[in-house]
């Protein structure tokens, strides 16, 4: 390795910085880089990864960090390194680029492109020996044959450029119950109903897929699905997916079991999976659900906060070079610190281990009562010896070396959390949390947001350059309205509907009413691309639209109701063949069903009905409400000082106002 640093010293991204002393001669993206392939007319090498990638240090290690490959690289190619967090604009089209190559995709991913950034081949993670190979072909092919790289480019470029739905028909302008139900009957084939989630030999969480299954269930009752949701979420709380000892969750599980966790851990997952946990909580009131929320939010201040109070990207998943090292046990060192057998059962634990080496992961199978029987232990005692079994194991593992913290501030991911605050003090009530989300909320309105209106992809004293994507917006948005919900402070409601104004206008697709992953202003690549399939992380597109529809509830604007409607009709097919991963849009066909409730609350008590209102689960309402007069159309003429009343509105009609949230609970749920 070598000891002079490459251009990617100056960089703010950890994960670029990793790779600062590699002897490949790396290069960021940047105007600089690209106009450098095109006067040297070399191949750009485009290696994309995040700081907490496994297989990125994997490849690093065998390749990067290796004089002779690196010399190879560095003499054929403009080597690009890039952080998919931080850039994916770029990460979007070269992984389209490499599935339609390959078949599939991941990370790291090694892209191929011509001088002008025309990607013609690529795959993900190669070893020492396929990596020299690949790079030797490619070089000798671009010296003797540039046709034929020429031909294939401008192929995949040309292909790159279609918007896979811009082109379908809209044949749903009206949705149905049926339609509905016929989805989740193509759903419900796909449902794991041992282990909970997605049928398959690895398990991700998707969190956006069991928010869906949770507002389905409200809406129908449907007791497969209940049972649907409450396997997956018992599981992955007993499973090596969360962190036993300290909360919070990894990535996913290699395993179908939920048990063997890729031990990264990423805001996105755990600010999402608040939201769910605390909808779950409040369906069930299940204490194990408020046990994780609280939990998780701790682990998140205690690791993953910043100094102003937002929060970091991920942590790594592996310590000292090895995989889930911070995490795991071997028998001898975990009975050295706990010498009790009801704890040694109740965490599986073993002297050969239930992982690799000889090591245990942390989980639970065994029926808590029958442990207690077993071990002649009462509930309360119980409960103790867990407690200081967990505070005395947290305390040895924090003497380890701690996994490598990215600490970048992604604006999306961010908002992400600001949701998932507001849904945790929506369920425990808790003010400490809207405390936590309403400061976030404040840096975004003075760190974020700059003063043309738009918004920064991350935050970072050091190095505040890259604008934001739709997901940014799309989220902060949807963080705005959730502030206003929890407050009644319009002025968050007024600084979303500037957002959107903004989105509007410099990231629409006038032809399809949808919306581009990239602003008209920024700099411009070979494709202009749109995010439309709900994955870990809902797509871009689907919580635009239902940012429009909520907006257009608010303001009672119907071209935003019509925009909303408009984008459902493209995706409607999608979801009925494969709910899970255009779930988040089956938020909104679910209102464009069923009109939702407008609950609007008004006058001196609000915030407290509001409270009460909000211990429950109502899916199917828009809340919205002040303390005062206010000129939002639903409130408007509505306050009358010394009186709180709640308004039930659907369908521009308005029942005779109430102040029994009691009552108000009883119409709402009459509808299902």
């Amino acid at each position: 390795m070598t000891n002079t640093p490459n251009r990617l010293i100056n960089e703010s991204s950890p994960y670029l910085i990793q790779h600062a002393k590699n002897p490949v001669n790396w290069y960021p993206w940047n105007n600089e880089t690209l106009k450098k392939a095109i006067i040297e007319q070399k191949i750009m090498l485009i290696s994309i990864g995040y700081s907490a990638c496994h297989w990125c240090h994997v490849m690093e290690k065998e390749s990067f960090k290796d004089a002779e490959v690196a010399s190879l690289m560095n003499d054929n190619f403009i080597c690009i390194k890039v952080d998919k967090e931080e850039r994916p604009d770029v990460d979007l089209i070269y992984m389209e680029a490499v599935q339609l190559i390959t078949g599939q995709g991941g990370w790291p991913l090694n892209c191929f492109a011509t001088p002008e950034g025309k990607p013609f081949y690529g795959g993900t993670y190669f070893n020492k020996k396929q990596w020299t190979y690949v790079l030797n072909q490619i070089a000798t092919l671009y010296k003797n044959d540039k046709a034929k790289i020429a031909s294939q480019a401008n192929e995949l470029t040309s292909a790159l450029s279609k918007n896979e739905f811009i082109s379908l028909k809209k044949p749903f302008s009206n949705f149905s119950k049926t339609d509905r139900t016929e989805a989740i009957d193509n759903w419900k084939d796909k449902l794991d109903p041992i282990n909970g989630g997605l049928l398959g030999q690895q398990k991700f969480p998707l969190p956006c897929a069991t928010n869906y299954l949770l507002s389905y269930f409200h809406l129908s009752n449907d007791k497969e699905i209940y049972l649907a949701i409450t396997t997956q979420l018992d599981k992955m709380l007993n499973g090596g997916i969360y962190d036993q000892i300290e909360g919070g969750f990894s990535r996913y599980t290699v395993d179908k079991k939920w048990v063997i966790p890729h031990f990264e851990k990423m805001l996105y997952d755990n600010a999402q999976l608040l939201s769910v946990y605390a909808k779950a909580f409040l369906l069930t009131q299940n204490s194990n659900y408020r046990s994780a929320i609280e939990d998780t939010i701790n682990f998140l201040i205690n690791e993953m906060q910043d100094d102003n109070g937002l929060f970091y990207c991920a942590l790594d998943a592996d310590s000292e070079g090895i995989e889930g090292k911070y995490y795991v046990w071997s028998e001898k060192e975990f009975t050295s610190i706990i010498n009790n057998d009801f704890i040694y059962e109740l965490y599986n634990i073993s002297k050969e281990g239930n992982w690799e080496n000889g090591n245990n992961i942390l989980h639970i199978t065994k029926s808590k009562n029958e442990l207690l029987e077993k071990h002649a232990l009462k509930e309360n005692k119980a409960a103790e010896l867990i407690i200081k079994s967990k505070s005395d194991l947290l305390a040895k593992r924090k003497t380890r070396i701690k996994p490598a913290l990215d600490d970048k501030i992604i604006t999306s991911w961010n908002a992400l959390l600001i949701i998932g605050l507001i849904d945790a003090y929506n369920a425990t009530k808790n003010t400490l949390t809207l405390n936590q989300a309403l400061k976030m909320g404040e840096l975004f309105k003075y760190s974020i947001i700059k003063n043309n209106g738009s918004l920064l992809r991350t935050f970072k004293a050091k190095n505040n350059t890259i604008d934001g994507f739709l997901d940014d917006y799309a989220f902060t948005i949807q963080a705005f309205i959730c502030l206003y919900t929890a407050t009644f402070n319009q002025e968050w409601l007024t600084k979303a509907h500037l957002l959107l104004e903004y989105t509007l206008k410099y990231f629409s697709d006038e032809k399809s009413n949808l919306f581009y992953y990239t602003s008209s202003d920024s700099s411009s690549l070979i494709a202009r691309k749109m995010e439309l399939t709900d994955n870990v992380i809902p797509s871009s597109n689907s919580q635009m639209a239902i940012n429009l529809y909520l907006i257009g509830q608010y303001y009672q604007n119907k071209e935003y109701n019509n925009r909303a409607k408009l984008m459902c009709e493209y995706i409607f097919p999608f979801f009925k063949n494969n709910g899970a991963h255009y779930a988040n849009w089956g938020v909104l066909i679910n209102w464009l069903i069923e009109e939702p409730y407008q609950l609007a609350i008004v006058g001196e008590n609000a915030l407290e009905l509001k409270a009460e209102l909000t211990s429950h689960y109502l899916p199917n309402v828009i809340l919205l409400g002040s303390e005062e007069s206010s000129e939002l159309p639903l409130l408007k003429n509505k306050f009358l000082k010394g009186e709180t009343y709640v308004y039930i509105c659907r369908e521009n009609t308005c029942l005779s106002p109430l102040t029994s949230i009691e009552k108000v609970i009883q119409i709402v749920r009459q509808s299902n």
